[in-house]
């Protein structure tokens, strides 16, 4: 026997989303702007952690009826250190210098924050390879597994998850 299931107004759901952010204890939910559309849960502002950013898209997520999360989120460390582009170099150098898997061919390029490896490779498995992943889904855990088995190959090295979680 099944149940009907009473689709939630986006009002409803934004309430509910700001309601899980207040009681999850590693977000700070003052910073956080909530905003739904269709289902699809948009989260703005600024956290001061990774950590935090991730803890508040899994809170969106625990909400019923949220289809997608949008994180338009910004990551702001309170700390008064200024990490620069010169620093984040020096650091990919260095990492570069130690890794003994990475041939002497691949070079780094760093803008605004972002690292880019260019150059040749001997093998295969050095190669980056990307997966996008797309459709529709019923839930969260189906999203979930299809992105760890998207992992799972041994040419992945990185998964773009862009499928949508559509309750019947």
């Amino acid at each position: 026997m099944s149940t009907p299931t009473v689709a939630r107004s986006d009002h409803d759901i934004q309430i509910a989303v700001q309601d899980e952010l207040d009681w999850t204890p590693d977000v700070d939910a003052a910073g956080i702007g909530v905003a739904v559309e269709d289902g699809a849960v948009i989260l703005t502002g600024e956290v001061d952690q990774h950590s935090e950013r991730l803890a508040a898209k899994r809170a969106a997520r625990r909400v019923r009826g949220v289809s997608t999360v949008v994180d338009a989120l910004t990551v702001h460390p309170k700390s008064s250190i200024t990490i620069t582009d010169t620093d984040v170099a020096r650091e990919v150098r260095r990492a570069l210098q130690w890794a003994d898997n990475v041939p002497d061919t691949v070079r780094a390029e760093v803008s605004d924050h972002n690292v880019i490896l260019t150059g040749e490779v001997l093998w295969d498995f050095q190669r980056g390879n990307r997966a996008t992943l797309s459709g529709h889904v019923r839930s969260w855990g189906e999203k979930e597994q299809a992105g760890r088995a998207a992992w799972a190959s041994p040419h992945i090295t990185e998964v773009e998850n862009n499928v949508r979680v559509k309750s019947d």
